[in-house]
């Protein structure tokens, strides 16, 4: 994910770089908002002048998750376990709007649904991660 005019870089848990903006994340996210109005230190990592962003997050995960954030196609995940990941992301990043979005995307058949014996495991993963609502259903 490379955007025109990106301000700041996003780095996966397996060293695959996004570049974002920082005004939409901060649009989105408390979280980056408060992350992204603090001083950067002087020996913070740069990538060709962009300050960098570590995430635990993996590529997969992330190019959904920015994808959602532009006018772009969505990067649809190929599981639920991986829709359950967005959605814990969403919840770290107190992106609650992102949230509301997967879950309709959800119920409107547009990402992936548990499946029969699909449900137990997902509910367990939703219980390891707080998604109450995944939860619930």
């Amino acid at each position: 994910f490379n955007v025109p005019d990106a301000n700041l870089i996003i780095r996966s848990s397996d060293n695959v770089n996004f570049r974002v903006h920082k005004s939409v994340l901060a649009i989105v996210s408390p979280f980056f908002k408060d992350l992204l109005s603090l001083p950067q230190p002087n020996d913070s990592e740069s990538v060709d002048g962009l300050p960098v962003v570590e995430s635990s997050e993996d590529s997969d995960l992330l190019n959904s998750l920015v994808s959602i954030l532009y006018p772009v196609d969505t990067v649809v995940p190929n599981s639920y376990d991986k829709v359950l990941n967005l959605l814990a992301a969403c919840q770290k990043y107190e992106m609650t709007s992102v949230q509301s979005s997967i879950r309709a995307k959800v119920k409107r058949g547009e990402f992936p649904a548990p499946v029969g014996a699909e449900a137990f495991p997902a509910y367990v993963i939703a219980c390891s991660k707080g998604l109450v609502p995944e939860m619930k259903s």
